[in-house]
């Protein structure tokens, strides 16, 4: 009896590696991001599991390698096509991808690309490749509706960056609320600034990354109950006075102005946004309607917040 129990102790870790670890076997946290100054360059991260790596190290899992399938569009995955994946060292966890590199014609912001990573390797002598990797998927869709014909490029801009929340697309028409802006704004500024933010003061209502990390830098306040109010809508002059702040966060307030546009309010501007709608106005963020006409105690519709981020991309 002793025997067979010592045997056990003796197999149970190669059985825990051979028999049930392989469902780790497979990448994590895979994450895309299109390189704004080069559309035709992806850039792609994920996090290689420590059950994987143990078994390698341990030489239960001989010749690993980290393989990315992809297609572009509606096409194929090179897989499907009888080609050889991309592939790179086990212990990479970044890569940057060039699809469209032969392409002329295409890029990141006019094409859809569709990415899955995997692992393969020799498993007592045989060659195995692990679970796929959660598939991600960036650059152009169609996916969004609601908007018009004015804001279809700053849609498509936005839409190609990432910026767009899944639940804006089924209709930009609608009012934008609170939370949906916040993290429209903070995945702008990702492409814009790598931040190490210090979380020192939170909402008593939400627990958001996005929201936390903004109130930190200072481009939003709460109610006087310290909460943030995730699901309300955004007046214009409270985005107005958001955006205000979030240039001044990146220290172009002393931008030159653009324009010396007139416009005329419907309702008088609350005090406390009266300076942040001059600036905003001088530098082309902020405009009127076809008769140049602001109110600035109206909702604002997703389409409008599109925009008005997307123009920070400008100044």
């Amino acid at each position: 009896m002793k025997k067979v129990f010592l045997l056990l102790l003796i197999l149970l870790p190669f059985f825990s590696f051979t028999g049930f670890a392989h469902n780790e076997y497979k990448p994590k946290s895979v994450d895309g991001e299109i390189d704004v100054s080069n559309p035709k360059r992806i850039m792609i991260s994920w996090r290689n599991p420590e059950a994987f790596i143990n078994a390698i190290n341990t030489g239960v899992l001989k010749n690993p390698k980290l393989n990315i399938d992809y297609k572009i569009d509606n096409g194929k995955f090179l897989s499907e096509q009888g080609k050889s994946p991309i592939v790179l060292d086990i212990y990479a966890n970044s890569y940057i991808m060039e699809p469209f590199i032969n392409l002329n014609d295409m890029d990141a912001f006019n094409s859809r690309l569709t990415i899955k990573l995997y692992y393969s390797y020799d498993l007592n002598s045989e060659n195995k490749a692990s679970d796929l990797s959660e598939t991600i998927s960036l650059g152009h869709n169609n996916e969004v509706f609601g908007g018009r014909s004015w804001s279809k490029n700053y849609v498509t801009k936005a839409n190609n960056l990432g910026i767009l929340q899944d639940s804006m697309k089924a209709d930009i028409g609608l009012p934008i609320n609170r939370l949906e802006f916040i993290k429209m704004l903070m995945k702008l500024d990702s492409h814009i600034a790598k931040r190490k933010i210090n979380r020192v003061y939170s909402f008593n209502d939400t627990a958001d990354t996005d929201v936390t990390n903004a109130l930190n830098l200072g481009i939003i306040t709460g109610d006087r109950k310290n909460n943030f109010n995730s699901s309300s809508s955004l007046t214009k002059e409270a985005m107005v006075v958001i955006i205000y702040r979030y240039l001044n966060l990146l220290n172009k307030l002393e931008t030159k102005s653009r324009k010396d546009t007139k416009v005329t309010f419907v309702s008088p501007v609350s005090d406390w946004a009266v300076k942040a709608y001059d600036k905003l106005i001088s530098l082309g963020i902020i405009e009127g309607d076809e008769n140049n006409r602001i109110n600035p105690k109206d909702s604002v519709s997703r389409e409008q917040a599109i925009v008005m981020v997307v123009r920070l991309l400008e100044i």
